[in-house]
């Protein structure tokens, strides 16, 4: 559920209210120059601050949470963060700099006893955590979440959190608190669309522009006037224009992922319906000829003034929405002008499957086995190759437990040596598991590796280091703080030896397993090289194929064997189609029923890529028992429709050339 809080100027829920999807915001800028003197919280977590900006003592407030003791000036929404009771918090709060005397909690304590204004610092292993300056929890709040707080460098480290005043707490609250992973999104502004070196690439709202555009992920609202006012142009990851001349834009925050249904009404809620899946280029060719109310069941939609997806647009998100009242509660979705209503189309983006393909033999030969999701148990692979996602071996034997392997999308890796020259790594345990990471490896990396904890001698890094020991860190690293995206740190240089994963956040050897288990040991003074790990992101793609069995050419030939081997396949690819080389898509393709019958498979992943690399699929069934077969080479001409985003389409040709055993 997507956030949302209502303030109303009165206490009790009474008087003028302003529902918010968003943070942040100062009620002044929002028609209450006196503040709010009551709330509600539908869904998300917020802080509310007692003065403008985001200043000032704070209010933690998630859904239940619907009386304030305080005024309040200005709120933020704690960005990707959700309410889950599945989330069992826990923390430790320490005298002095997380050691001395200790107390760790898992639940509300409205008295922290012994440790009673006697803390320095906070160690948070799970959800969030409120700390009151009063006992019951009252007075002052603070707002911990996961990782390591001392009371002396906090306030710089997290502002907007509250104050954290030495020996100064008396209860704390827990609070069931998780952070989605959601892709930051990302546009990038050209003032010359065929100089890359003259862009400018923004993840946040900006105003007064007049160049290009590509839309690198997420969906944005580009606004024809500044202050986000004006007619729209909504455009989503994947969307290049040429001709931008637009004077404001925002990324739309939402949930894309949901499969889109919505229902259009001929009057509020009434008379003539129609319920839709997927978009509609001409609204009369349904007989929907007038359009007054939408009710959006799940996604997002856009409208249209005007068939074929042109004219004025409209962008709606779940509920129910009007055209006589829709201006003033969407503001910035544009104009739901009534009976002006011409066609429509949904906004999804749909995640990248993960992908990996292990093979029994070194250098990706031999059989071989594609997983999407976690494998709890398998025996460790000759030679491994990640299609798309970032994945991690874990070694499930006693005796190497906490050894791992991660690797990123376009990553071919011997796990066993064959070739005295050839690079592999050596995973030594005979079982393992392996699961795709949910992260956004898409942010560019940075971090700071320190020689103590979070102290002494450190470095920036932004960038691969093969090797430490120029930089004079080698072997002297305790603890690592990531800004962004992720690294890997290795035992050795060149990125060999024992791995260690690292998310953003702060990370010390002390305690590395208790904090990110699964995700290797962090040995003190042990490592020599750090990999930054990014995924350029890639557009979403629809491909719709067709298949020109008409000039088909079949060769058979008979057979005699036990067995029939793995059909082959390859999308030759004429010159100039706009392809990449690995490119997995979910589609049908051509089957050999008999000489004369050729029928459409069932919808699976294939490598629709450019890739020179042999490719295998069973598309028909075993036929068991059975001493002969019949060999059959197909070839089938080919055109593919590519969409990309909401407005970028192309056309590419090519054979469908598969052999297959019947």
């Amino acid at each position: 559920m997507e956030p949302k809080i209502t303030l109303y100027k009165e206490p009790n829920f009474a008087g003028d209210f302003k529902v918010f999807l968003e943070g942040e915001v100062n009620l002044i800028d929002a028609g209450f120059p006196e503040g709010a003197s009551s709330v509600k919280v539908e869904s998300g977590v917020w802080i509310l601050y007692e003065n403008i900006d985001c200043k000032g003592d704070i209010c933690v407030v998630i859904k239940g949470d619907d009386g304030i003791k305080r005024a309040v000036s200005s709120l933020t929404l704690l960005e990707n963060a959700v309410v889950d009771s599945g989330v069992q918090p826990k923390c430790t709060i320490y005298q002095h700099h997380f050691n001395g005397r200790s107390s760790t909690h898992i639940k509300n304590a409205p008295n922290l006893g012994y440790m009673n204004n006697d803390a320095s610092s906070i160690r948070v292993e799970s959800g969030a955590w409120l700390a009151y300056e009063d006992g019951n929890f009252g007075g002052r709040q603070t707002l911990f979440l996961r990782g390591y707080h001392k009371h002396d460098t906090f306030a710089k480290r997290y502002p907007g959190h509250g104050k954290f005043p030495n020996d100064r707490f008396s209860s704390l609250k827990a609070l069931p608190i998780k952070f989605e992973v959601k892709k930051q999104p990302k546009i990038t502004i050209y003032k010359d669309p065929n100089i890359k070196e003259t862009s400018t690439a923004f993840t946040v709202a900006i105003d007064n522009l007049e160049k290009s555009v590509l839309v690198e992920s997420g969906v944005w609202i580009l606004y024809d006037r500044p202050n986000f006012e004006g007619d729209i142009n909504v455009v989503m990851e994947g969307d290049k224009l040429t001709d931008f001349k637009y004077s404001s834009i925002k990324p739309l925050k939402y949930d894309f992922t949901e499969d889109p249904k919505c229902t259009i009404f001929e009057h509020h809620f009434e008379g003539e319906e129609h319920t839709l899946t997927e978009e509609v280029q001409n609204l009369r060719k349904i007989h929907m000829v007038e359009v007054s109310s939408i009710r959006v069941h799940s996604g997002a939609w856009v409208s249209y003034e005007e068939t074929d997806f042109k004219g004025r647009q409209t962008i709606f998100l779940r509920g129910d929405h009007r055209a006589d009242t829709f201006k003033n509660s969407n503001p910035g979705y544009g104009n739901f002008t009534n009976d002006k209503f011409e066609s429509v189309k949904a906004l999804q983006i749909k995640p990248k499957l993960p992908m990996i393909t292990l093979y029994e033999q070194p250098d990706f030969m031999g059989k071989s086995d594609t997983y999407t999701t976690e494998q709890e148990e398998l025996k460790v692979a000759s030679s491994v190759i990640v299609e798309s996602g970032v994945w991690v071996l874990e070694s499930t034997e006693e005796r190497f437990q906490g050894n791992i392997c991660v690797m990123v999308e376009g990553d071919r890796m011997n796990l066993v040596q064959y070739n005295k020259n050839e690079k592999f790594y050596d995973f030594k345990s005979s079982k393992f598991s392996m699961k795709p990471l949910e992260y956004d490896f898409t942010e560019e990396p940075k971090c700071t590796i320190y020689e103590h904890h979070f102290v002494g001698k450190s470095l920036d890094l932004s960038e691969n280091t093969p090797d430490l020991r120029p930089k004079h860190m080698n072997d002297t690293v305790s603890s690592i703080i990531v800004h962004s995206g992720a690294w890997v740190g290795y035992e050795h240089p060149d990125y060999s030896g024992k791995q260690t994963l690292f998310l953003k956040g702060e990370h010390r050897h002390s305690d590395f397993q208790i904090m990110s288990p699964g995700y290797g040991k962090f040995e003190n003074d042990r490592f020599s090289s750090l990999r930054a790990l990014q995924i350029t992101p890639s557009f979403p793609l629809k491909v719709d194929f067709k298949f020109d069995l008409d000039n088909k050419n079949l060769t058979e030939t008979k057979i005699y064997n036990d067995s029939a081997p793995a059909d082959e396949y390859e999308f030759r690819w004429a010159d100039g189609a706009m392809v990449s080389e690995e490119m997995t898509y979910k589609t049908s393709v051509p089957v050999i029923v008999n000489s004369y019958d050729i029928k459409f498979s069932g919808k699976s992943y294939y490598n629709i890529g450019k890739s020179d690399r042999k490719k295998s699929k069973k598309t028909n069934a075993d036929m068991l028992g059975i001493t002969s077969y019949t060999k059959g080479e197909l070839e089938v001409p080919f055109e593919a429709l590519f969409h990309q985003g909401l407005k970028t389409t192309w056309i590419g040709k090519g054979t469908f050339m598969s052999t297959q055993f019947y």
